[in-house]
C-alpha cells in the first residue's frame, strides 16, 4: 500500500504492551488540516499499519475509525485526541509558542508550559515566566526560590567587576544582581556600590581586589552590620585591604548583616 511520507511523523502511533491507555491531544496546523482534506483515504495510514483500519479519512480532514483499539476524534478547535500511548522514534517539532501561549502547554491550563525564543527556553506558570535557560547555559529564576530571588550561571555565582566612583556609584538591583559577587578589579580610584532597599533574604557578596578600595553604601533608612559594629543609617562600610570580602544579607527591611567576612578584616564603618 502506498504511504504519504509527509504524514508519517504525524501518524506514527503505536501501543505499548501492558501500558494503561492515556489521552493525548495534538494541535493540527492549518496546512495539515488542508492536506488531510484532500488526501485519498488509502494514502493516509500509520507506519506498519494497524490491520485495515484507516486512522484518517478524506473530506474535511475529520478522523474516524479504530486505531488498534485507539479512537482518533476530531474537534472544532482543530485538535485530535488520541486515546493511547504515543511512541515516536524521530523528532517531534512544535511551534515555539509565546509566554501567553507556550508551544508545550496543558489541557485546561494553557498558561503553564514551555516555549522558545531565540534559543532560550522559558518555563511559565499562571501566564508568568518563572524560569529560563539561555543558549549560553545560564539558568535564571525570575521570581523566587524559598523566599529569595536567584540568578545563577551553571548554578554557581556570577562575578562582576565594578569601577564606579563616588560621583556615580553602582546601584544594585534586588532582582538581577542578587547573589552576585562584586569586586573592584581594574579600579583606578575607590569603587562605590550602593545597596538597594533592604528586602529580607536578599544577598550580595563583595571582594576587594584592588588597593584603591571598595565602599559599600546602605540605602536610605538602612544600616550595615559586621559582628558588633554597625554603620550609621544610610551609612557605609569600606576597605582598601586587598583580599577582604564580606557577604551581606538583609534580615528585614532596614538591616544588612554580614554572614561571612574575612578573619581580621579591614572593613571600616561610617558611624
Amino acid at each position: 500500500m502506498t504511504r504519504c511520507p509527509l504524514l508519517l511523523p504525524l501518524l506514527c502511533l503505536a501501543t505499548l504492551a501492558g501500558c494503561a491507555p492515556s489521552t493525548m491531544t495534538v494541535k493540527l496546523d492549518a496546512d495539515v488540516k488542508t492536506l488531510l482534506a484532500t488526501m485519498p483515504t488509502d494514502l493516509v495510514r500509520p507506519v506498519g499499519g494497524f490491520g485495515d483500519s484507516e486512522p484518517a479519512a478524506g473530506g474535511g480532514g475529520s478522523f474516524a475509525g479504530d486505531l488498534d483499539g485507539s479512537d482518533l476524534t476530531d474537534s472544532s478547535d482543530d485538535t485530535v485526541t488520541v486515546d493511547d500511548d504515543l511512541v515516536v522514534t524521530g523528532t517531534i517539532l512544535a511551534n515555539p509558542g509565546t509566554l501567553a501561549l507556550p508551544g508545550y502547554a496543558f489541557s485546561g491550563n494553557t498558561g503553564a508550559g514551555m516555549y522558545e525564543v531565540s534559543g532560550t527556553l522559558g518555563f511559565s506558570t499562571a501566564g508568568s515566566l518563572r524560569f529560563y535557560l539561555n543558549p549560553g547555559g545560564r539558568a535564571t529564576f525570575t521570581t523566587t526560590l524559598e523566599g529569595q530571588g536567584l540568578a545563577t550561571y551553571g548554578f554557581g555565582r556570577q562575578v562582576q567587576a565594578v569601577t564606579h566612583v563616588a560621583a556615580s556609584p553602582l546601584g544594585l538591583n534586588n532582582s538581577s544582581d542578587v547573589h552576585k559577587v562584586f569586586t573592584n578589579e581594574g579600579a583606578t580610584a575607590e569603587t562605590h556600590i550602593t545597596l538597594n532597599t533592604a528586602v529580607a533574604g536578599k544577598t550580595f557578596a563583595f571582594f576587594v581586589q584592588d588597593a584603591d578600595g571598595l565602599q559599600i553604601n546602605a540605602g536610605a533608612g538602612d544600616t550595615i552590620r559586621i559582628g558588633g559594629s554597625v554603620s550609621a543609617t544610610a551609612g557605609f562600610i569600606s576597605s582598601t585591604t586587598v583580599g577582604d570580602f564580606v557577604t551581606l544579607v538583609a534580615i528585614n527591611s532596614t538591616e544588612w548583616v554580614a554572614i561571612s567576612v574575612t578573619d581580621g578584616h579591614g572593613w571600616t564603618f561610617d558611624t
